[in-house]
């Protein structure tokens, strides 16, 4: 699979036949988020860049070619987290036959698995982890009681996580919110990984089941930010749809996308 990053760059996608995880599929609101950011190159260039839920890391990608200064790739699926490591070794390493053959007989260990290269960093990162992080640091209590319980897997040790003190320029998220108990981590790791006079980009699909929780979502966030919402037209659909030449994954109760702008106040 290749995407589309740029008029003169593509992305190359190794799927791996394993991986079930929603992180597989290149979904339409990344590649309408990517076709907002190639329209305002200047909110990336120079930018220290966070992907949220990151997935095939388009949207990431897509900030590099742009000119961003350093660009952190993050998601909690293990199968995506693994992946988006051999699509970073293509990107800066483009494979000769007979490393891609070496490779092959490599999957199963840790030896071909690429974390960082020259600006791009993939972390592991659970936004329920952030906000325990915030809660502990109001209660007093030690930094060691932060353990989510969904992280139980040890085949994640060998993955570096997101620093919880790590702070970015631009927090990029496409199709971020499905469900009401996500509602709170994503507001909390907005509010830690977000700098004073940064910005943070969320795409997001409306669909017949999540209205509500976008909603509630977007109600919190003004709480404590300055929040702005916008419907993306049907032509920006469109046109980015088309820029991208290839297999799109969305649901049949899609009913529209929205793009909101986040700052502090």
């Amino acid at each position: 699979m290749h995407i589309a990053l740029t008029d003169t760059s593509t992305l190359r996608i190794r799927h791996r036949d394993n991986n079930n995880e929603l992180g597989k599929e290149l979904w339409t609101a990344a590649v309408i988020l990517m076709a907002t950011l190639r329209s305002q190159p200047k909110m990336v260039q120079g930018k220290r860049v966070l992907e949220i839920g990151a997935g095939l890391g388009a949207v990431g990608f897509c900030s590099a070619e742009l000119g961003a200064d350093q660009i952190v790739l993050t998601d909690c699926g293990y199968q995506t987290l693994i992946q988006l490591s051999e699509t970073l070794r293509d990107y800066h390493q483009p494979a000769t036959e007979e490393e891609e053959k070496k490779t092959k007989e490599l999957k199963g260990s840790d030896d071909h698995l690429l974390w960082e290269s020259n600006n791009v960093l993939i972390r592991f990162h659970l936004w329920e982890e952030d906000l325990e992080f915030i809660q502990a640091q109001q209660e007093n209590r030690p930094m060691d009681t932060i353990y989510h319980w969904s992280k139980v897997d040890d085949r994640y040790r060998q993955i570096p996580s997101l620093s919880f003190e790590s702070t970015f320029d631009l927090l990029l998220g496409s199709d971020l919110l499905y469900f009401a108990s996500q509602e709170r981590p994503l507001l909390a790791t907005i509010q830690l990984h977000l700098a004073q006079n940064g910005l943070a980009l969320i795409l997001q699909t409306i669909r017949t089941n999540n209205g509500a929780v976008f909603s509630r979502f977007v109600q919190t966030a003004q709480e404590m930010f300055d929040v702005h919402v916008r419907d993306i037209t049907s032509e920006e659909v469109a046109n980015a749809i088309v820029y991208q030449k290839g297999d799109l994954h969305d649901t049949q109760h899609t009913v529209g996308y929205k793009l909101v702008t986040i700052r502090y106040k």
